[in-house]
This record gives structure tokens, sequence and C-alpha cells, in this order.
């Protein structure tokens, strides 16, 4: 599927298996899924489950702010708006 990331146009495939919201059946993909794909989340560790975000960032899905508890149960479509904000400290 086509989804913009942060405003430019690319491609985000489904990662079978990878989230309790992965859906084997389906071209299905999560927030956490296109997460994990673009480097913003990894796998937790065996035995934990579930997956960890790297490091401090805010979703917005088509303009609305997604709660990380939301993540993995959020369903991304083909040609949705993808906008990830990292936080900048400095003076």
């Amino acid at each position: 599927m086509r989804i913009y990331l942060n405003g430019c146009s690319t491609e985000l495939v489904a990662l079978q298996g990878q989230t309790p919201a992965a859906d084997a059946d389906t071209d299905t993909v999560s927030l956490m899924q296109a997460l994990l794909t673009f480097g913003y989340a990894e796998p937790a560790a065996p035995g934990e489950g579930g997956c960890q975000l790297s490091g401090a960032f805010v979703v917005a899905l088509n303009q609305r702010i997604v709660s990380a508890s939301q993540y993995a149960s959020t369903p991304i479509a083909d040609g949705d708006s993808l906008d990830i904000l990292g936080a900048i400290t400095g003076g």
C-alpha cells in the first residue's frame, strides 16, 4: 500500500505476525507495524511480547494524534497520511 510518511509518498508492506494486531489473512497494517517498518519501534525482548518504542515522538494519522496505547490496534489504509514528530531540545 502507498501512504504519505511525513509528507513523502512511500510504499508500506504488511509485516505479518509482527504485532498482536497483525492479520495473516489480509493486507491490514497497524500503526505499530508501520513504526516497526520505519525504525520507530523494535520488537520487545524474547518472552516479553509486544514492541518497544525507540525514542520520544508523537504520531498523527490523517492529522489526528494517536495515543501510544492505540498504536497496535489502529489500522492504516492506502493513501493515509502518517506524521511522526520528535521532540527537539536545545537553546
